[in-house]
């Protein structure tokens, strides 16, 4: 179950590193040059995204399909977050004037 939860969660940032990128290349492009490339480029770009988010709905409904599957993910997931949220407990950005 661990190569499970390992290609589980770097799928996951790929595909979202996937949709960061396109976002960036599509502003990037248009930004840069009017030239007859930019429109296909950006199209293509903007099919990535979709397929994307399709991919990701796609692990979501498997997800819920097959909640036993994922139980090691989702009880790690919360471990860390309750362990983040335990040690920045009491820390704050805002200052406190101790007049």
């Amino acid at each position: 179950m661990g190569d499970f939860q390992l290609v589980y969660k770097a799928l996951g940032r790929f595909l979202t590193g996937i949709v960061l990128v396109a976002f960036v290349s599509i502003i990037a492009a248009t930004t840069i040059s009017d030239a007859e490339w930019v429109q296909p480029f950006c199209k293509m770009m903007y099919w990535i995204i979709v397929a994307s988010a399709i991919g990701s709905g796609i692990f979501w409904i498997i997800q819920k399909t097959f909640p036993e599957m994922f139980k090691d993910i989702v009880e790690s997931q919360t471990h860390d977050t309750i362990g983040s949220e335990v040690l920045n407990q009491g820390k704050s950005d805002a200052k406190v004037d101790n007049e």
